[in-house]
């Protein structure tokens, strides 16, 4: 398809759909992979606006406290991962830690946690609101350990990004043999997405 450039996860250049316009941004659908993706990546100054201390103030996900729904998923989350075989319990990633609700529940069982955070309001909250520590760094240039831990999460991370395939090439190098790689994301073949078409509230 004329200017809609290639999937970045399998390299299809012809086998393009657009699926709508949403925001000035084209959404295309690669019916290869079947990654939807948006065309025109966001500049650097853009993405630090679009995840600003805006993002984090619409509704009540990211309000903090014991009952707010990022606070309690975060625990159901870890009850999971605790359950799972061999899991081991001395350092732990999580990417995109947002607020850092998932690390400040995780720190009481793992002897070393680690947050990643683009957004430097949410790093900054993370800390702030319950202690935990954050590297405030694109992902794609933070500096890690490689081969060193044992669980790396990454909540609603991969949708965000620029390249999955090269974070995910990045997360295998972090990871110690054995490691396991714990992701959420969106899914845009469910019915509600679907119907919504580009009112979906996951679609930029």
């Amino acid at each position: 398809m004329k200017d809609i450039r290639p999937c970045n996860l399998c390299g299809e250049k012809e086998d393009l759909k657009l699926l709508f316009t949403k925001n000035s941004h084209l959404i295309i659908r690669c019916n290869s992979c079947k990654l939807v993706y948006v065309n025109s990546i966001p500049t650097m100054k853009e993405l630090e606006e679009i995840y600003s201390e805006g993002f984090f103030s619409k509704g009540i996900k990211f309000k903090g406290g014991a009952n707010n729904p990022t606070f309690l998923n975060a625990q159901n989350r870890l009850n999971k991962i605790l359950r799972l075989p061999g899991i081991g319990l001395n350092q732990w990633l999580d990417i995109g830690c947002a607020t850092g609700e998932f690390i400040y529940h995780s720190k009481s069982y793992v002897k070393e946690t680690l947050g990643i955070e683009f957004s430097k309001f949410a790093a900054q909250q993370a800390e702030a609101l319950y202690g935990v520590k954050v590297v405030n760094a694109d992902f794609r240039e933070a500096e890690l350990n490689t081969n060193y831990y044992d669980v790396i999460t990454a909540w609603d991370f991969i949708e965000h990004i620029k390249d999955p395939l090269e974070s995910f090439e990045k997360i295998a190098s972090l990871l110690k043999p054995g490691g396991y790689l714990i992701l959420s994301t969106g899914d845009v073949d469910t019915i509600s997405s679907k119907v919504a078409g580009k009112f979906w509230h996951l679609m930029i």
